[in-house]
């Protein structure tokens, strides 16, 4: 009991330091909510204090400082319902609420006292880093959730290890940290969450299919190509649990993939008055595959940017040896995503940090990562890989926020600062 509960302290130090850096970056002042973070934090403030999905009063708080709030104020810019178009997800909103709910309270409460704190409107400094402390928290629960998943099939070692690499040495910390508006740490928290609960399901043998319907459903409200997690999972399902098990499985996944569509498409109805569209504009899918441009190209490429995912990638070999099935579920969830990113008319994803519309299926990399970890005799020589690919995204990350490294298309790799 002694030497698990010492184990354990690696990993609580590890959030602690990510803790203080999320409290260096966010004090004296919190990071903005800015480009398609306007869109995604636009979904609760409009509800909770317009009671409407209309987000013209949104873009008009960060007008001052946004590029496309600017844009689309200045050239009005509105759909045939006369609203702003919005062709982003609306579940990340979900798990800000209780933040912006808690901040209302604490005004209301000044208020009984004459005492106005700030100005109750969702977008005043502590809402902003309520907003920030919620995505961190959303962060840590998704790093617990691949540890734990990790722990399924490997010792405590070879799952910290593995699950540092995948939160340092990706796009994961950017996002974790630096830009937290956006939808992809929550991405990775319902994922995380999605793998260890079939695991867990596996272990015992049982599933609560509220559960396992509420799971799915905040997974694919995130981000809608989160759907092919769900596709990636089913030879696991098959194989592993009984003929009325999946039945009532295969029910969970319909009606939470029912509700979603349904709510989706009612929000659509209301913003574009059509129930079914490409909200980004038919050019948002390309004409042309961008298999190779995904992986290899400074664009984003995921390969250059995230040499580490290369070796977790190799480490198929050894899952499959390990679990065939569990093998097949990761391979499958990679393979979808790769292509589903690959047939977008952008493949580096505009202003992003490295391949972050890869994040979500980073808890099924890091089983691949976990295998090849446990293949490495020595066990130094693996801390020091380690290192080296924390190291590069640290220097990524540097020149990325200022402005060393473009924050969209090619670039010269060979000119990127490391002081």
């Amino acid at each position: 009991m002694l030497i698990i509960m010492d184990n354990q302290k690696y990993l609580v130090s590890v959030i602690i330091i990510s803790f203080v850096l999320f409290l260096i970056v966010n004090l004296p002042r919190p990071i903005k909510v800015q480009g398609d973070g306007i869109f995604y934090y636009g979904w609760a403030t409009s509800i909770i204090f317009d009671h409407d999905i209309d987000l013209t009063n949104q873009l008009q708080k960060t007008y001052n400082y946004d590029f496309y709030s600017k844009y689309f104020i200045d050239n009005n810019i509105k759909t045939q319902t006369n609203l702003i178009p919005s062709p982003y997800a609306f579940g990340s909103a979900i798990f800000w609420t209780p933040a912006i709910l808690f901040v209302n309270v604490v005004h209301d409460i000044g208020q009984l006292f004459d005492i106005s704190l700030f100005v109750k409107d969702g977008y005043s400094e502590i809402y902003i880093l309520m907003l920030n402390f919620t995505t961190w928290i959303c962060g840590i629960v998704a790093i617990v959730f691949i540890f734990k998943s990790l722990k399924y099939y490997f010792n405590f070692t070879i799952s910290l290890v593995s699950v540092i690499m995948i939160w340092f040495a990706t796009p994961f910390i950017y996002y974790h940290i630096f830009e937290p508006s956006m939808s992809h740490t929550m991405s990775i928290m319902a994922s995380s969450i999605f793998l260890w609960y079939i695991f867990k399901s596996i272990n015992t043998q049982k599933i609560n299919y509220i559960v396992t319907g509420v799971i799915i459903f905040l997974m694919v409200t995130i981000r809608w190509q989160n759907i092919i997690f769900v596709a990636a999972t089913l030879p696991v399902y098959i194989h592993f649990f009984t003929k009325q098990i999946n039945i009532r499985v295969f029910v969970s996944i319909f009606f939470a993939t029912s509700t979603f569509a349904i709510i989706q498409m009612y929000v659509w109805k209301k913003i574009y008055n059509v129930f079914l569209l490409i909200p980004q504009g038919d050019k948002f899918i390309g004409k042309s595959f961008h298999f190779f441009e995904i992986l290899f190209s400074s664009n984003r490429g995921l390969f250059i940017w995230s040499p580490v995912i290369i070796i977790a990638l190799s480490g198929i070999y050894f899952l499959y040896k390990k679990q065939k099935y569990v093998a097949i579920m990761c391979i499958l969830a990679f393979v979808g995503q790769w292509i589903i990113n690959s047939i977008l008319s952008d493949p580096g994803g505009g202003d992003a940090f490295g391949g972050r519309r890869f994040i979500g299926v980073l808890p099924f990399i890091a089983l691949m990562l976990g295998a090849i970890v446990e293949r490495i005799k020595y066990k130094k020589s693996m801390l020091v890989v380690a290192l080296v690919f924390v190291i590069w995204n640290i220097i990524l990350i540097q020149n990325y926020l200022r402005g060393s490294i473009p924050h969209s298309g090619t670039f010269n790799i060979l000119k990127i600062k490391y002081i």
